[in-house]
């Protein structure tokens, strides 16, 4: 059985075909590279207007993702925009370093702390039912 030009397309066509849609369906879990896990911290960042190149590929990810898991999304995209608001960042792996440095997240379920400033704890706004103070004319 002989095979023309046009088979031989028509072949390598439908193989290409299969790679394309392969491709597009793992491009559909990392965009642009990025892995889906890593794309919260990516859209705080270009929220905050901290616009940096995100140079990883692969397993450079994995020290990104285990600071995510460790600190937080809005721990690193608040560190990331102090840094950029006073240096000029053009790429991520200027903040990892300082990223590393940040306290991790509470464990779930850790009860916030009372605040200080108030005593008590904290209260709603009441009116005071002893209005004499304000029939003076002030």
């Amino acid at each position: 059985m002989t095979t023309t030009r046009a088979g031989a397309a028509l072949s390598s066509s439908s193989s290409s075909n299969t790679s394309a849609e392969y491709q597009q369906a793992g491009e559909a879990s990392h965009a642009y590279g990025i892995p889906a896990e890593a794309r919260p911290l990516v859209d705080a960042l270009s929220l905050a207007d901290v616009r940096v190149r995100w140079p990883f590929k692969g397993t450079e990810w994995f020290p990104i993702l285990a600071l995510i898991a460790k600190t937080g999304v809005p721990a690193m995209a608040e560190h990331a925009a102090k840094v950029a608001a006073r240096v000029e960042v053009e790429s991520a792996k200027y903040f990892v370093k300082g990223w590393a440095e940040l306290p991790p997240l509470p464990p779930p379920g850790t009860p916030r702390p009372p605040l200080r400033a108030v005593s008590g704890g904290w209260q709603p706004y009441t009116n005071p039912t002893d209005v004499s103070a304000y029939q003076n004319g002030f």
